[in-house]
């Protein structure tokens, strides 16, 4: 599955990370919706896609899944 993460968080190490973005509104709303694109991502194979990461086209190309362990 591919999740097209938009402003979700800049990049796909600081989602793994559950690390808000500086320019986050509500710092609590953000941290919340990284935990559920985490536990999203432990179900269901997935893609992220984020706007910002330089690596979205790279992990798309070769349909990289989110790696959590």
């Amino acid at each position: 599955m591919h999740f097209l993460a938009g402003d979700t968080s800049y990049n796909e190490r600081m989602m793994l990370a559950g690390r808000v973005d500086g320019v986050s509104a509500d710092e609590g709303i953000s941290s919340a919706t990284l935990d559920s694109i985490r536990a999203f991502a432990q179900v269901h194979p997935t893609v992220y896609l984020p706007t910002h990461d330089p690596q979205s086209a790279v992990r798309l190309a070769n349909r990289q899944l989110v790696g959590l362990s």
